[in-house]
């Protein structure tokens, strides 16, 4: 190993060292350009799968109501009934 450092030795080691440097950048910016197309693919699949949840629950929240309402007049009608014949009766 040489003890001495020369100026062009220097020099030539920081470009090197400034060569790898910008090859690790390139490599990086590939990377992070890919790593964006694949979360935006990502992103898509879970706005279609929010839109898809968000319709279920809607077909949910219809069901829930058209039941109540169903159940609501089964009651009023029987209380009606009941009512009537009470007031028959009597």
């Amino acid at each position: 190993m040489r003890e001495a450092w020369t100026d062009d030795r220097l020099d030539d080691l920081n470009r090197k060292v400034d060569e790898g440097f910008l090859a690790v950048n390139k490599r990086f910016d590939r990377f992070e350009d890919e790593m964006d197309a694949r979360f935006n693919r990502v992103d898509d699949r879970f706005e279609r799968l929010e839109t898809k949840f968000d319709d279920r629950l809607d077909s949910i929240q219809r069901t829930m109501f058209l039941g109540l309402v169903a159940i609501s007049g089964t009651v009023v009608t029987a209380f009606v009934g009941l009512a009537s014949l009470i007031i028959l009766q009597g």
